[in-house]
């Protein structure tokens, strides 16, 4: 009898990512999503956005290959792929920054200030035509898409709504990406900065 309510007490954790892009899946997730893209390309153009994301999971690695640590010689005993001294005798404890084996990747991370060039629609049909013309500009008038000649190579081609930003973002392609007005706001050359005592 007891053993039986410990499992229903005991649940295994559910990981906190894979549920967090399970509410944009369903109908109303994907109303909320248009409208939010929406309210993005009529504020958020030319401005600068925070990115929170997960970065690639690499799973469980040793020291080299976490740490970049330097192999040891060939002639070791016990593996090369070790940190050769990890403390001293006392402290009987091994302090945290010395490097060791364990997960690598699928970390969560928040980029600030990540500048948006462009927000824009995906592919639509005007008069029973599809209409890809979503890369023109004011100054190069053009007919033409966003996509390259063969697609983006390991992903495909892009038709829904879009967001060009400057620089890399974390985390795979397909991964979900929560963009925010920023935290810290960014400091030009010529304002002025606040006084400091």
């Amino acid at each position: 009898m007891h053993v039986s309510v410990l499992q229903e007490l005991v649940q295994p954790k559910k990981k906190a990512f894979t549920k967090y892009c399970k509410k944009w899946q369903n109908d109303d997730g994907k109303k909320q999503l248009e409208k939010d893209f929406n309210s993005m390309k009529k504020y958020c153009q030319d401005e600068m956005i925070d990115a929170i994301g997960v970065t690639k999971s690499h799973g469980f690695k040793g020291f080299t290959s976490r740490w970049h640590t330097k192999k040891l010689p060939r002639k070791t005993h016990k593996g090369l792929h070790k940190v050769a001294c990890i403390g001293a005798w006392h402290l009987d404890s091994v302090v945290f920054s010395v490097a060791h084996a364990g997960q690598k990747g699928y970390h969560h991370r928040t980029e600030i200030n990540k500048t948006t060039y462009r927000i824009g629609p995906g592919d639509q049909t005007k008069d029973g035509n599809l209409v890809k013309n979503n890369a023109a500009t004011e100054y190069d008038l053009t007919d033409k898409s966003i996509n390259p000649v063969e697609e983006f190579r390991h992903y495909g081609e892009v038709t829904n709504d879009f967001v060009m930003m400057k620089d890399c973002v974390v985390g795979t392609k397909r991964h979900v990406l929560t963009l925010h007005k920023p935290l810290v706001q960014k400091m030009c050359c010529g304002e002025d900065r606040p006084e400091v005592y």
